[in-house]
């Protein structure tokens, strides 16, 4: 470029020397065009450097180049290109020498925008911010159409902590274009980071105001307010969402949002059915967002709330058996022990493999009715598959000893005792099966077994009045000990005195130690508590014979 200037200067000379008239001699003439060609040569060779420097530097011979650069310095100090070029290869080893050079080459060439491009690049890579604005606001001067240099010159007033001048040049740019996301966008941010939101959200009010048929700027006006604590601005775009796209699967969730934070639950739950009765809407999402409404107080605060919800996922859910263990705690927890074995059923055809499962499995049987043959057989495959779990003997135990085959019981209540009880069991399943054991040898005529699991039973767990109550009908029937057994039944009328079948026990055992005006009192108590129970009826026409 320089050089085309330079030749077009010579040849402006040379055109005024041979056309216009003189009254030089004519050797003046001749000793002109000379200089103008040793001159244009000089030029040539000029240029012919900086190609061949150009080349070495494209090469990777920045040594080789660096030469040639300087070779045409010492021949024109104020040759902007090979400055330019010394800059470039500076830059890897000496980043203050790169920045001098570059801005050598503007000060000789004012007009290169490149020139200005690169020593803005070197002084933010140095850290210089006020030289970088201050170039970029050059570069945008001189090229006031060119939208890529304001964008430019507003980050590099981001990166001078200067928000407000960056956001000024967005205004520029955006009176240039008009209002588009991309600005708008970074303007909000802009503005939240200074520290004024809500000029933040006036930036989105813009573009929702431009665009009224993109949905998403009323959603992102709702968060915002949501945000800034302003509901009933945010109530506005919400109600805008619902009218404009009642089926859109997140617009019921933010809904939610809104009547949790202004605390209206009945509100919430039923917007977040909504939302999860949506099937555009995935169920790893649903799960993650309920979990995001209740927290763990919450969620034992809001039980029922938090299951329908739940039951509202799985119905909608294509494949229950995914979520079988999880739906079927829902289940559970309303009491729903059916349909929980039903789900639990359908995940154990897919796999079998996760004891978990059968537990919870046998768990939900054992509290149905009139199941005792499902609950057997699905005990006999569990143990079957898990040897080492102590559950599936237990239920098999206890139900062989309500069929009263006593030997069976005593077998798999044993293998209990060998496989012992997880701590994630209540406490007192120990003493439950202690309690049947002694039960079982009671009945088989081992009583020397059944009085030291009785006796371990009371040991482990003395509040266990069911086990008492047991031991000491069990001692009065044998008309053994009765004192201690009224001992023991005493403690069970103590603490539950409208118990019948402790004020049974307590009446025959008065009845067997000869006190039959205190077992009438007892017995009568009994019976008008639960008048329908035939062994109360039974000890109660016994005790009044005498």
């Amino acid at each position: 470029m320089i050089i085309i200037g330079v030749s077009v200067a010579m040849l402006c000379l040379l055109w005024c020397t041979t056309s216009c008239k003189s009254s030089s001699p004519t050797v003046t003439a001749s000793t002109n065009q000379q200089a103008v060609r040793e001159l244009s040569d000089e030029l040539l060779k000029q240029e012919t450097m900086l190609v061949n420097a150009k080349m070495k530097q494209q090469t990777g011979q920045d040594a080789e180049a660096l030469t040639l650069y300087r070779s045409i310095l010492r021949q024109d100090p104020h040759y902007s290109a090979a400055l330019y070029g010394i800059s470039q290869i500076m830059t890897a080893t000496r980043m203050d020498s790169a920045i001098v050079y570059a801005e050598a080459a503007i000060a000789e060439d004012k007009d290169n925008i490149w020139y200005k491009i690169w020593v803005a690049r070197l002084y933010q890579l140095t850290g210089n911010k006020e030289k970088l604005t201050q170039t970029w606001e050059s570069i945008v001067k001189q090229r006031p159409s060119q939208l890529d240099y304001y964008y430019e010159l507003s980050n590099s007033y981001i990166l001078s902590s200067n928000l407000p001048k960056a956001i000024e040049v967005l205004d520029r740019v955006e009176k240039m274009v008009g209002v588009t996301e991309e600005i708008s966008v970074q303007k909000q941010r802009l503005w939240n980071a200074i520290g004024k939101p809500l000029k933040g959200i006036k930036e989105i009010e813009k573009l929702a105001q431009a665009m009224p048929q993109n949905t998403k700027y009323n959603s992102m006006l709702a968060s915002k307010y949501m945000d800034a604590k302003q509901y009933d601005k945010a109530k506005i775009y919400l109600d805008n969402l619902v009218a404009s796209n009642p089926n859109d699967e997140y617009i019921h969730i933010l809904r939610a949002e809104y009547y949790k934070a202004t605390k209206q639950p009945k509100q919430m739950v039923e917007e977040l059915k909504a939302g999860f009765a949506n099937p555009l809407l995935d169920t790893e999402t649903k799960l993650r967002t309920l979990y995001n409404f209740y927290n763990e107080q919450e969620w034992e605060a809001n039980t029922q709330d938090a299951n329908d919800l739940l039951e509202v996922i799985m119905t909608h859910n294509a494949d229950t058996t995914q979520y079988g263990l999880l739906y079927s705690g829902v289940l559970i927890n309303q009491g729903k022990y059916a349909d929980a074995a039903r789900v639990i059923q359908r995940h154990l055809e897919r796999d079998s493999s996760e004891w978990e499962v059968w537990e919870a499995l046998i768990e939900c049987e054992m509290n149905l009715d009139n199941n005792d043959d499902e609950l057997m057989s699905i005990s006999k495959r569990a143990a079957a598959l898990f040897p080492f779990q102590m559950l599936p003997h237990y239920t098999m135990g206890y139900l062989h000893l309500m069929k009263k085959e006593y030997q069976p019981a005593i077998e798999e209540l044993t293998q209990c005792e060998k496989l012992g009880i997880p701590k994630r069991y209540n406490e007192t399943m120990q003493c439950d099966i202690y309690d049947m054991l002694a039960h079982c040898y009671n009945q088989l005529n081992q009583f020397e077994q059944s009085r030291d699991y009785y006796t371990q039973a009371i040991n482990r767990c003395p509040s266990n009045y069911n086990v008492l109550n047991s031991y000491a009908y069990l001692l009065a029937e044998r008309n053994e000990q009765l004192d201690e057994a009224l001992s023991l039944s005493a403690k069970t009328i103590k603490a539950e005195p409208k118990n019948p079948h402790f004020l049974d026990t307590y009446a025959w055992i008065l009845y067997k130690m000869g006190r039959n005006s205190d077992a009438k009192r007892y017995i009568e108590q009994a019976l008008q508590i639960d008048p329908n129970n035939e062994e109360i009826k039974g000890h109660y026409n016994v005790i009044n014979k005498h």
